[in-house]
Order: C-alpha cells, then sequence, then structure tokens
C-alpha cells in the first residue's frame, strides 16, 4: 500500500493581526506546510470569498458567532478534497495541537492550560488590540497608521483600495468600534491591560519556567501571540505581525500634536516596562526559542533583557 500524503494547509488571514499570528505560529511550530493568503481590511472581504470558494465548511449564509468573512481560515488541502479546518485563532490552535501531539505535546487538553488559553483570548487579546489601535489611530491625519499598514501589504492594488477606504471615513468608525475615541477610553483600556498582564506576572513569580510549569504549553503560544503587540516582539524576535520598532514610533511621534503624542510615548513607555518583567521575557523567550524554522522566521537566541 502506497503512504498516503500528508495534507497541506492553505491559511486565510489580515497579516498584522495578532489573533492570525497564532495560527501561524501553530502551523510553523509543528512545521506543517501551508500557504498563506493575507489581505488587508477591508479588501479581505473579496479575499476570503476567492479563496474559499467551494470549499468545503464555508457558508456565507450559516449563522455563526462571527462573521463568515472573519479570519484566521484554515484550510486542509488532500487529494480528494478541500475543507475549513476552523476560522477562530483559539479553535485552530486546539485542534492542531490535538493531530500532532506525537511531535510536540502542548498539553491542550490539560484542564490548566485551556483555562489560560480561553482567559488570554479572551481578554488579553481584545484589549492588547485596543491600546495598539490607540497608538495607529494615534495621527489624525492618517499617516502613522497608512505608514504601519503598509509596512504589510501585498500588493498596490489592496493598499490603495484600503487607502481609499480610510478617506471615506473607515479611520473614524474603526475610532469608534475599539472605543478609542476619547483619552478616557483608551486609559480605561491600559488599566484592564495591567490587571491581565499583572495577572501572569503573580502566576510566574513562583519561578516557574512556562505559564503552567516547566514546559512549553499551548496556553504560552496564545500568551506569546496575542500579547505579543504589547510587548513590541518584533520580526527578528520571531514576531511576523509586529509594529514598528519603539524607536521609530517615538520618532514619528515628534510630528504630532501634544495630546497626541501622549498616546504614542504612553504605548512606548508601556512596553518597555513589561519588556523587562517576567511576563514580557517569557513572550520574548517563546516567541524566540519555540517559533519553528520556517521560510520567514528561524529559530533564535533567547537571552534574557537585563535591567
Amino acid at each position: 500500500t502506497m503512504p498516503s500524503t500528508p495534507p497541506t494547509y492553505t491559511l486565510i488571514t489580515i497579516p498584522y493581526s495578532h489573533f492570525n499570528e497564532k495560527a501561524r505560529f501553530m502551523l510553523d511550530i509543528y512545521d506543517l506546510p501551508y500557504t498563506e493568503h493575507s489581505f488587508l481590511p477591508f479588501y479581505h472581504l473579496i479575499g476570503v470569498w476567492s479563496k474559499t470558494w467551494g470549499v468545503k465548511g464555508w457558508n456565507p449564509k450559516k449563522e455563526k458567532t462571527s462573521s463568515p468573512y472573519s479570519v484566521p481560515i484554515l484550510i486542509r488541502n488532500e487529494k480528494r478534497e478541500r475543507r475549513i479546518v476552523a476560522q477562530d485563532s483559539r479553535i485552530i490552535g486546539q485542534i492542531l495541537a490535538k493531530e500532532n501531539q506525537s511531535t510536540l505535546d502542548l498539553h491542550h487538553d490539560d484542564q490548566r492550560v485551556q483555562q489560560w488559553d480561553v482567559y488570554l483570548t479572551e481578554q488579553l487579546g481584545p484589549v492588547s488590540r485596543s491600546v495598539v489601535q490607540s497608538v495607529m489611530f494615534a495621527d489624525p491625519s492618517t499617516k502613522l497608521f497608512l505608514e504601519i499598514v503598509h509596512r504589510h501589504s501585498r500588493s498596490a492594488l489592496e493598499y490603495a483600495f484600503f487607502r481609499t477606504m480610510v478617506f471615506l471615513g473607515a479611520f473614524s468608525l474603526m475610532k469608534k468600534m475599539f472605543r478609542i475615541s476619547t483619552a478616557s477610553q483608551i486609559q480605561r483600556h491600559y488599566e484592564a491591560l495591567e490587571r491581565i498582564l499583572q495577572k501572569v506576572e503573580e502566576e510566574l513569580a513562583d519561578g516557574r519556567e512556562y505559564l503552567c510549569g516547566s514546559e512549553m504549553s499551548l496556553a504560552d503560544i496564545t500568551l506569546a501571540t496575542v500579547g505579543s503587540i504589547v510587548i513590541g516582539v518584533q520580526q527578528d524576535e520571531g514576531n511576523t505581525a509586529s509594529l514598528p520598532s519603539l524607536d521609530q514610533l517615538a520618532e514619528d511621534a515628534k510630528r504630532l500634536a501634544p495630546d497626541r503624542k501622549a498616546q504614542v510615548d504612553t504605548y512606548v513607555e508601556f512596553v518597555k516596562r513589561w519588556r523587562q518583567k517576567k511576563t514580557g521575557q517569557l513572550i520574548l523567550k517563546v516567541s524566540a526559542r519555540h517559533r519553528g524554522v520556517c521560510s520567514r522566521i528561524n529559530r533564535l537566541p533567547f537571552e534574557p533583557q537585563r535591567g
């Protein structure tokens, strides 16, 4: 009997999304062959439709907890059919960890790991996104926002489409959607973020190497991906969904009005402070040590930061 050909995967993403970064991380750490199709917001509606048409398991009219056009979407490509595995970063993580347990056990079925996985996905994920969006939207001219997005653009047409949507009013709409229209809203996001990260910090206070013990688990990958953007993890540190460096953000902020500049400065100082803590160091370690070998990022040496 001829051995069966292992499946390949197709991953549909928004490139700078930290939720989507988790799906990439899971595929990379198991060294699973996949092709990624990334699209900027708004344009991704066209991209998702074009890449999922005819794929089993995708129905734009079917009721779901999230939009049928939300990403990441993971598709398994087998000899006879293409089928959607999942359309949610946490579920993708659970499925890949279960299917590849013999290669690397991420303790996905451990109750404590599952609790942290859910907590970090549902609590840290949204609030970290809002904090970072407050930086991306700090410049009312949209220049800073567009510069950040342009770093992840895959085509001139796609970027032009996105820029047009921003100028037609999407910028203001997104500020309201992420509740970052006022200073008090932004402050509440930072307070919530501080509480969440402090809870992780307390868990690590006994000196354990990883969040749930001496071995890395799915919870650590969730922490490292959805928390990467508030620790400022860069591409050369193991994060493909990275923002500009802290130095670059600080330089860009100099052209902004004082109150707008303060939004960026607050983020930069927050990141610097938390990178030095146990939580930040764990995120940096998991990103560097365990990212896996792939075409974009190789395993990197990890040296704890001192300070």
